[in-house]
């Protein structure tokens, strides 16, 4: 079983250089391999504090509060997903799981991964053959990158897959359904 859902992931925006964090790499499955797309790096410069990629989540942390991304910076990273200040109106229901949630650590720019892209790690890409081709911008074997991620704010990823000897009526099941799930298997364990 599962503590979060996971779905096949198309496009990733990679974490290309730990030594310059506002550097991006983009890569798109073709039905093949990974194919190179674009790079790209943010205006930000001596701004930027923190960069946090975690798949269906990116956060960045700034200096100040002015400014925070270029037109240019907000139009990239719009095209991979939902640019939002954690606290701002208008991001409408695609922000209100993340508001409700426990974590303080929002950033102070949060972007929502489309329901195909990750924000890859770069520690999840740990062959540093893999590195070299990401390098030179060659193309990718599709086990060079996770095959997928953990959810976020789309309906697939609230669910887990779950195997069990008990019945459970379905294949999939709500991650909010995990806790009374696990107290029915247990109390058919008592009885036993």
């Amino acid at each position: 079983m599962g503590d979060h859902g996971c779905r096949t992931t198309k496009r990733y925006l990679i974490e290309a250089d730990s030594n310059d964090p506002r550097r991006f790499v983009v890569y798109a499955w073709n039905g093949v391999q990974y194919e190179f797309l674009e790079e790209h790096l943010l205006d930000v410069e001596g701004n930027l504090r923190k960069i946090q990629y975690d798949g269906g989540i990116l956060r960045l942390w700034f200096g100040n509060t002015l400014g925070l991304l270029s037109e240019r910076d907000s139009d990239f990273l719009g095209r991979y997903g939902s640019v939002c200040l954690p606290h701002q109106e208008g991001c409408g229901a695609l922000m209100e799981v993340y508001r409700r949630s426990r974590h303080a650590n929002s950033g102070d720019v949060t972007v929502v991964a489309d329901n195909n892209v990750t924000f890859c790690k770069r520690g999840w890409v740990w062959k540093n053959a893999v590195w070299n081709k990401i390098a030179k911008s060659l193309p990718l074997d599709k086990y060079d990158l996770p095959i997928g991620e953990h959810g976020t704010h789309h309906p697939e990823d609230r669910e887990v897959s779950i195997m069990s000897n008990y019945e459970i009526g379905t294949s999939r099941i709500y991650n909010t359904e995990v806790k009374s799930l696990i107290e029915k298997i247990m109390a058919l364990s008592r009885k036993k």
